[in-house]
């Protein structure tokens, strides 16, 4: 009986079934979407052992091509602009951990991707939501409990979006000033960690719980407004739109999604005496390295401010 020649289209499609389960959906999502531009580069029918770092090097080519971003993105518009070196490198990071698989499950024994060349990455930006523009979401948030807890919490407590979505009744202990969230998980079985409510953040999670509407067998913090029928648990992207519309109504354009808040979290505690190892434990770091990578950078007059506190000075006297 003669056996069909594996193609790339299968091969991925062997490669998404293996990760679901082991990673979250998310992570799977994320591997799919950088995965099917090489798909369609060169052919879904093109036998996988017949790819070369040629064609895996014209494929990063024609990515660096490309004159708009957010092409099939389901929550995004395609607008003008082509893909950033962050984005670039993602896709060649996902290209990589394909092939190694194919490897492994021996559909190949070579690895066309080994060396492929990732490109550079510019200095870290600064991340994180100015702390004005915050303040002023929160202000405007206050009219309504749902959205006003919502970024109190998200202010308070540096969790992820996922986490927030995912908070039960539960996961909830207010007399104590924690709450317990499940973050980016393996198999979508997030990790539970704590993190932690100051008094003003209780407050507001106690008005919203007030108001909250009773949904027989839902047990989310956070519910969706529907015109029609009961609301549902409020999903990330919701999250993401609540916080869009607050930021523009009181004209802030920019640094403003979730995960900035999430940035802003860390950077005020590095800046206000935390330590790096405290961050790591509060943002949910497996990794010190990833901490410091992110948060390590400061502005010139924070440098300034933390060699005029900490700096040897014969004096004493500190600026």
């Amino acid at each position: 009986m003669e056996t069909q020649p594996m193609t790339i289209a299968r091969a991925l499609d062997l490669f998404l079934g293996a990760m679901a389960g082991v990673l979250s959906n998310q992570t799977v999502t994320w591997y799919r979407g950088r995965l099917h531009p090489l798909v369609e580069f060169v052919g879904g029918d093109r036998v996988l052992s017949t790819l070369t770092i040629e064609d895996l090097r014209r494929w990063r080519a024609s990515l660096t091509e490309r004159k708009t971003r957010y092409m099939n993105c389901q929550y995004r518009r395609e607008v003008p602009g082509g893909l950033s070196r962050f984005t670039l490198q993602s896709h060649v990071r996902a290209v990589r951990a394909f092939f190694r698989w194919c490897v492994e499950e021996e559909l190949l024994a070579v690895n066309p991707a080994r060396r492929l060349e990732s490109p550079s990455l510019p200095d870290n930006p600064r991340k994180g939501i100015d702390e004005g523009d915050m303040l002023k979401i929160i202000e405007a948030a206050k009219r309504d409990p749902r959205d006003y807890a919502i970024v109190c919490f998200l202010a308070s407590t540096g969790a992820r979006v996922g986490g927030v979505a995912g908070l039960t009744i539960d996961d909830l202990d207010l007399a104590a000033g924690r709450a317990t969230v499940r973050e980016k998980g393996k198999g979508g079985a997030g990790k539970a960690r704590s993190v932690f409510l100051l008094p003003w953040t209780i407050q507001a999670m106690r008005r919203w719980l007030t108001t909250r509407p009773d949904v027989p067998g839902c047990d989310r913090v956070f519910l969706s407004r529907r015109i029609v029928g009961a609301p549902a648990p409020l999903t990330t992207n919701g999250i993401h739109q609540a916080i869009k519309r607050l930021a523009r109504s009181v004209g802030v354009t920019k640094q403003y999604s979730p995960h900035q808040w999430r940035h802003a979290f860390a950077r005020h505690m590095l800046s206000s005496g935390a330590n790096l190892a405290q961050v790591q434990q509060l943002m949910g770091h497996s990794d010190p390295g990833v901490t410091a990578n992110f948060y390590g950078t400061f502005a010139v007059e924070e440098l300034q401010q933390a060699h005029g506190r900490y700096a040897f000075n014969p004096s004493g006297a500190r600026t």
